[in-house]
């Protein structure tokens, strides 16, 4: 005669399997948002080649803030006229790479002009205002290692800057900062390289102008 589960065995059996799926899923959504941080940090690599590339094609001289208005201009990234952020779209020549993964929609920004962009990645208004590679006229802050000041970084709603002021760090960072990648997040500094930080790093490590103490 075969025999049958009991009732109690089943239950000691789902109870199992219910374990040690909350002990894997959590895992499974780390190892997911690590796949997508590795993508994330590709896209700011190449936006800072591009913006290199850029600065090399203008005399040293990065991109300015800029939105013009141009009735039907539309390149993908910029709308309505061109902006700031696709400036350098010629040296990317991909629209997607402005799209971070884990920020989905990305976040739109309609300048007074009417000019409008869509991007997860956004610019350090002192690495745009203040940094000009070989023009100290511009360098309002002294001399700067191009290597320690952030160029761009994520954030998660509409802001054409990442005004980073000291204030902000003092109320645990700003709320438009994304943080969607394993409390951290993405960004690319003024010489090219991209690096994952954690969100404490950003609180301790960076000064009110996102140039690393």
């Amino acid at each position: 005669m075969r025999k049958g589960f009991t009732l109690i065995e089943l239950l000691v059996v789902i109870a199992i399997i219910a374990i040690l799926a909350a002990i894997l899923f959590p895992v499974f959504a780390r190892a997911r948002e690590k796949a997508r941080q590795s993508s994330c940090l590709s896209n700011l690599k190449q936006h800072g080649i591009a913006l290199l590339s850029y600065a090399q094609d203008y005399d040293e001289v990065h991109p300015p803030y800029y939105n013009i208005l141009i009735a039907g201009y539309d390149d993908g990234v910029s709308h309505g006229g061109p902006s700031t952020h696709g400036l350098w779209l010629p040296y990317i020549l991909n629209v997607q790479l402005y799209s971070c993964p884990s920020m989905k929609p990305t976040p739109i920004y309609v300048y007074a002009s009417g000019v409008s962009f869509e991007s997860a990645y956004f610019i350090n208004i002192y690495y745009m205002y203040g940094w000009c590679y070989g023009d100290e006229l511009f360098d309002y802050y002294g001399t700067r290692d191009p290597s320690r000041i952030v160029a761009l970084t994520e954030m998660s709603s509409i802001y054409p800057n990442v005004y980073a002021y000291q204030a902000w760090l003092a109320r645990d960072w700003h709320p438009q900062a994304a943080f969607k990648h394993n409390a951290g997040q993405n960004s690319v500094f003024a010489d090219g390289h991209a690096k994952w930080f954690t969100k404490l790093a950003y609180a301790t490590d960076f000064n009110g102008r996102l140039e690393l103490k």
